[in-house]
């Protein structure tokens, strides 16, 4: 999974979506924040209301690499993924390889049909 997340590379987030990590302005109550200053600068500058967008890899967002994991916080201070999540950002040929064999993995996985699964109207929720 932690291969996979890489994929986080490429494309954008609603701001709503992770709003709750982005500390208040100084001078508010925090308690601290995990999250690099220049990038809760920028998203607060970008992200106005809950519906805005923004690059979910900021430095090269339209190119699948291992960037996001230098960026992600919560990937970053997990201790059961800090070492792989280290290797992924600073080994690029590491990650790689990772990446392609879970995506293999991925590939074996039996589609789901109706008889056994379903087609969700909205990703985030299973029908009801």
């Amino acid at each position: 999974m932690v291969a996979l997340s890489g994929t986080h590379s490429i494309g954008r987030s609603q701001c709503s979506s992770f709003a709750d990590r982005v500390p208040p302005p100084s001078g508010t109550t925090t308690s601290g924040s995990d999250m690099d200053a220049d990038l809760v600068a920028s998203l607060r500058r970008q992200c106005t209301t809950p519906s805005d967008t923004v690059a979910q890899d900021a430095v090269t967002p339209n190119a699948l690499d291992n960037q996001y994991y230098k960026s992600d916080a919560a990937l970053m201070t997990a201790a059961d993924t800090m070492g792989l999540v280290r290797a992924s950002a600073y080994f690029p040929g590491w990650w790689n390889a990772k990446f392609a064999e879970a995506m293999v993995k991925m590939g074996a996985v039996a589609v789901k049909t109706a008889g056994n699964g379903e087609i969700r109207k909205q990703c985030r929720f299973p029908n009801y």
